[in-house]
């Protein structure tokens, strides 16, 4: 819920995998993975969860794959 302050723990942990909820305050996911990969790792994977279906949309530039809420 915090994708700024999830941007100091990103470049400590720097993390292989990133999960990302698409729609968040202040920046969205697709941003959120954007600045991750400019200031910490550019080959980090990122997963957006959402609960709107991309479908024939494709996904957004900087998300690797998307999981439709709910995940199970």
């Amino acid at each position: 819920t915090q994708p700024v302050e999830a941007l100091g723990w990103i470049a400590k942990a720097a993390p292989d995998l990133l999960i990302v909820d698409y729609q968040m305050p202040l920046m969205d996911g697709v941003e959120l993975a954007r600045a991750a990969r400019a200031r910490v790792r550019k080959d980090m994977k990122v997963l957006a969860v959402s609960g709107h279906d991309r479908g024939a949309a494709g996904l957004p530039d900087g998300i690797d794959g998307w999981l439709l809420k709910p995940v199970s």
